[in-house]
């Protein structure tokens, strides 16, 4: 059986989620110019990899099917993460400076829902679909023969790796409680996280800590990809769910310590 409130929110997130398809798709031009860049972004690092790999047969490690695994499950996550998030969570900062998180605060649904979950955005999910693609074009350019305990495995750490990710910038944006301007936080964030399309191996030395570890790259493609492409570290399985757990209870503290230091519009 599933608990009332959970059948309660997810009938409220298809409501809003069919709202903003609706609205998104009134403007069609911006519909397709959106899927045209995607697919030329694709379209020009497939080019470069096969460029690239003209003068070599591998980088840290991976040849050019697990790389474009690895490069799929980078967009997957992203795509994702941005499809349930990105239009709403960004909007955080706003909300906090023009007051209308006050409205949020009011009303009987829980705050951190609406604010992560009020709109979703198509073009996301396309380059979500884009990206699994790439994934099981690499798997079979590369003749790996996937079991399905290893597809099951590999979705867990996708799913690890969406939840890691919307936590960090769900604190990014958080920040905006004391700090007046965050969008150069959320660049940053978008720029590191664009590293992660990169395997871990192929940082060195403190960069390579750094991206591991203290900032987990690895968990938004390399650790998912190393499942379908032989290149699994089993103590990052472990590694994964961790960071989604960490990353949760860090969000959680810190978006209550915020809603403990706002004022609301009125001062």
């Amino acid at each position: 059986m599933i608990p009332l409130v959970l059948r309660r929110y997810a009938r409220l997130w298809i409501y809003l989620a069919r709202r903003s398809l609706m609205t998104q798709v009134t403007y069609r031009g911006d519909f397709f110019l959106g899927l045209a860049r995607n697919a030329a972004t694709v379209a020009l690092i497939l080019v470069f990899y096969s460029v690239l790999f003209l003068r070599t047969s591998s980088i840290a490690g991976w040849n050019l099917s697990a790389l474009l695994i690895l490069y799929g499950s980078f967009r997957l996550v992203r795509g994702i993460l941005y499809f349930f998030a990105e239009d709403t969570i960004t909007a955080i900062p706003e909300a906090v400076r023009r007051g209308e998180l006050d409205f949020i605060l009011f009303k009987p649904v829980n705050a951190r829902f609406l604010l992560t979950c009020a709109q979703v955005n198509l073009g996301a999910a396309l380059n979500a679909a884009i990206g699994l693609g790439l994934v099981i074009y690499g798997v079979r350019t590369g003749h790996t023969a996937i079991t399905a305990g290893a597809v099951a495995g590999y979705a867990a750490l996708i799913a690890c790796a969406v939840i890691t990710f919307y936590n960090l910038l769900f604190m990014v944006m958080t920040l905006s409680f004391w700090v007046v301007k965050v969008d150069g936080l959320r660049y940053l964030f978008e720029e590191v996280m664009n590293m992660a399309g990169l395997p871990s191996g192929a940082y060195r030395g403190a960069l390579r800590v750094l991206f591991s570890y203290l900032l987990p790259l690895g968990v938004a493609a390399t650790i998912p990809a190393g499942v379908l492409t032989g290149h699994a570290t089993p103590g990052f399985y472990l590694y994964a769910p961790i960071c989604a757990l960490v990353s949760s209870l860090a969000s959680t503290w810190l978006w209550r310590r915020a809603l403990a230091a706002y004022t609301s519009a009125g001062g």
